[in-house]
């Protein structure tokens, strides 16, 4: 025969000299059609391996210098049962394989691949069409999470479907939740944040799996959670506290959340089996009642028995000087019958502390008054405006409704290059019933060197702002002050929370109460008159909490 026509011919009529090929020309790329007889059958790994119906798709204007190959036997690569057998024209040596599924999806990039190159080829099956075979396994970074994990997926080979098994054998549904619900509660998370869209949508493409075995919980399962975790918690602190070589120790306070909740903190001091100190809270209630000594005593004492902590286990109570918690210890004594409740309380000697240099930071006080009430109320007047720290309390104040003058004071940190601080602080203002608010406003305030920079003398609205820095002296007054490092020792920094370090600190306080009376005296002879009373006061307090915790130790 001298040449291929249709319809298209069988394999034994196929000529294969190079001479009659190049006389062939395009006839010999003439497709069939589907009803030409002579079809010859499938035969995986060469082009008579391909039907038909395949060729008449096949894409002929794409490949004008190919034709179908007429090798002798059939390739044994698994990639030929993918793709289609063609030779160049020109060189009928140089074999061509070009992909079926590009051919199926009309890809408009599709590519002759040599064939001796198997490794391209096997890459582009694997990453363009989730195909694999032979030596080359999946990679797992150049496929998509859902694609790796698909639990539908009909073309993944039996090495992913074992993966995935693993997986899922792997993933403890109950685990899952129970982290998640410990993560929502040591974040402070809200409990809805489970459902919400785009989380859920982050935990599936980390875990399609979640999905897939329904983990997902709802905020009501998470909040009956919570409610059972701490109860199968309790149980092991009960075991805990019981098991103590020493007294469980207690302190109890209350404060107001920034969601208006007034909550009631109650915290555990123990030695455990093997003598470490530790500390645990036992409850937060929701005091909802008037503060009263006695609502107080009876929030206690629900979550004392709630940990099974009773009179032979209870060591001493380290509370504050309110007078609420004179009458809530009293009460507490009635129901655990104590024979004098002042003798297992223990003044919080950090509040003490907290309280004299409040009082010293006033500059004048009631010379009847040594309740914390009267420091809070009726001397809050007169510290507003006289004083070093009601000076700068109005100073502070006036910065924080301005904000010409805050962008101003931002600006002049901002240009300066020998700052110790990154970027730019602002005032903070104090609160009078936040601890150590006013410690924090002196420590945050800009030197005079950050005001002269600021301030315009020919602007009048600043003139205020030049006005008031006669309080510098009165600033580095304070700052020596170390009644208010060592109330900020006691209340827990960590890098110096220590006994020694706080009374290091304390054995300058008496010296420092003459200094801040003197330097207090050169603004105002008045002011240096204050009461001594309410110092000796106080450091009565300081001495009897010395030898509570002198009796505790």
């Amino acid at each position: 025969m001298l040449g291929l026509t249709p319809p298209f011919p069988s394999v034994e009529d196929v000529p294969s000299s190079p001479a009659n090929l190049a006389d062939r020309g395009s006839e010999s790329r003439t497709p069939f059609t589907a009803s030409s007889p002579g079809t010859p059958s499938p035969r995986t790994g060469s082009s008579r391996s391909t039907s038909a119906h395949d060729w008449e798709s096949f894409p002929w204007s794409k490949f004008p210098d190919l034709t179908i190959s007429e090798r002798k036997g059939r390739p044994k690569s698994w990639i030929w049962q993918h793709g289609y057998d063609l030779q160049e024209i020109k060189d009928e040596t140089r074999h061509r394989w070009v992909c079926r599924e590009c051919v199926k999806k009309k890809d408009p990039k599709i590519t002759a691949h040599l064939a001796s190159a198997t490794f391209n080829i096997e890459s582009h099956l694997g990453n363009q069409h989730n195909i694999y075979g032979g030596k080359l396994q999946p990679r797992l970074g150049k496929r998509t999470i859902d694609q790796m994990f698909s639990l539908a997926g009909t073309e993944t080979p039996d090495v992913d479907f074992q993966f995935r098994n693993r997986l899922k054998k792997q993933f403890d549904k109950a685990v899952f939740q129970r982290k998640l619900v410990r993560w929502i509660v040591e974040t402070n998370q809200s409990f809805r944040v489970s459902e919400n869209d785009t989380f859920r949508d982050l935990l599936d493409y980390l875990n399609p799996i979640i999905s897939a075995t329904n983990a997902h919980i709802s905020h009501d399962a998470i909040r009956r959670r919570v409610a059972d975790e701490y109860h199968f918690f309790r149980l092991h602190i009960v075991r805990a506290l019981r098991q103590s070589p020493s007294a469980v120790h207690i302190a109890f306070d209350g404060w107001t959340s920034r969601n208006r909740h007034p909550l009631f903190g109650v915290v555990a001091f123990f030695l455990d089996q093997s003598f470490r100190p530790r500390k645990i809270v036992l409850g937060l209630p929701n005091l909802t009642d008037r503060h009263t000594g006695e609502n107080i005593a009876d929030s206690v004492r629900d979550i004392l028995e709630a940990f099974e902590l009773g009179k032979e286990k209870i060591g001493y109570f380290t509370l504050d000087n309110a007078s609420n918690n004179d009458k809530a210890m009293d009460h507490l004594a009635q129901h655990f019958q104590w024979t004098n409740a002042t003798s297992t309380r223990i003044r919080c000697f950090g509040h003490v502390i907290h309280l004299v240099a409040r009082a010293m930071l006033l500059g004048k006080d009631d010379a009847d008054g040594v309740i914390e009430d009267d420091l809070d109320t009726d001397a809050l007047e007169m510290w507003a405006k006289r004083g070093p720290i009601g000076k700068l309390h109005s100073l502070v104040v006036w910065i924080n409704r301005s904000n010409r003058v805050t962008e101003m004071l931002r600006d002049v940190q901002r240009q300066d290059t020998d700052k110790k601080w990154p970027g730019s602080l602002d005032v903070v203002v104090d609160i009078n019933t936040r601890w150590l608010s006013q410690y924090y406003m002196v420590g945050h305030f800009p030197g005079e060197s950050e005001f002269v920079a600021a301030a315009d003398p020919a602007d009048p609205q600043l003139g205020f702002l030049t006005s008031h820095l006669q309080f510098r002296t009165d600033e580095a007054m304070v700052r020596e002050c170390s009644l208010t490092r060592a109330s900020s020792t006691m209340a827990g920094n960590p890098a110096e929370d220590t006994m020694s370090e706080t009374l290091r600190l304390l054995l300058g306080d008496i010296v420092d109460i003459n200094v801040f009376r003197q330097l207090l005296e050169l603004d105002e002879p008045d002011q240096g008159a204050f009461s001594q009373a309410i110092i000796v006061e106080y450091i009565c307090q300081a001495d009897e909490a010395l030898a509570s915790m002198s009796q505790a130790l």
